[in-house]
């Protein structure tokens, strides 16, 4: 969103004097509205722009929490509400902050009620097909860099919204298989090439129940 709004959308010099003049309105904002973490270093285009890949904003995780009041504020500012793809950004950014908002009013909960657990499952799937409609939308854009990425963390934070009954989201953590999901990744690239849909996945698990044998005996062979 801030890719856009910096290279596309704002028209006060360049990119980077299009984001310093996008500091001065968070500056403003955040007197306006006491925040609970201010995001910082937002001068540099570093912040969000990679060497490889799409745009991806840095920093740590509760600023960027905090942070989706702001680009609320941002875009609903400057967005364009004849066109639809202003329209679903919009919406998938405050659909960001309403999922935020449950977890915050049920902090201290082991789980949801089956009220809020309900309303927050709709807004994560909601939210979460919004993200594919972006991502396939800004595929197909000239000059434009992958925006609005469908990461396999997406996939993990659908599950935690279909078990928030039962435990809450605050307590899953996402994460904790990153590094596992770029190995698998890596083997299942390795099993692709001549190999249909289906035999992938049976390809890959048969060389998965290898490797681990390997290393749960360390090589022994019975």
């Amino acid at each position: 969103m801030r890719y856009l709004l910096v290279y596309t959308i704002l028209q006060h010099g360049s990119p980077l004097q299009n984001l310093l003049y996008l500091e001065t309105l968070v500056q403003e904002f955040y007197k306006q509205n006491p925040t609970e973490c201010k995001f910082k270093h937002m001068s540099k285009l570093s912040m969000f722009l990679r060497k490889t890949g799409g745009p991806k904003l840095r920093g740590k995780a509760i600023e960027i929490r905090s942070f989706c009041h702001v680009l609320v504020h941002l875009w609903t500012k400057f967005h364009n509400p004849n066109l639809q793809i202003h329209r679903q950004i919009l919406l998938f950014l405050k659909l960001s902050g309403q999922i935020d908002a449950v977890l915050e009013e049920y902090k201290g909960e082991y789980a949801l009620p089956a009220p809020a657990a309900l309303k927050f499952k709709k807004l994560v799937f909601n939210m979460g097909y919004l993200v594919i409609l972006l991502e396939n939308h800004f595929k197909n854009e000239e000059g434009v860099p992958h925006l609005f990425t469908a990461t396999s963390k997406l996939h993990g934070v659908a599950h935690a919204a279909l078990w928030a009954e039962f435990v809450s989201p605050r307590l899953v953590w996402c994460f904790t298989g990153e590094d596992y999901m770029h190995h698998v990744q890596s083997l299942a690239q390795s099993c692709i090439a001549g190999t249909g849909p289906y035999l992938t996945v049976n390809k890959t698990v048969d060389k998965m129940r290898v490797a681990l044998h390997i290393q749960f005996t360390k090589g022994e062979i019975n």
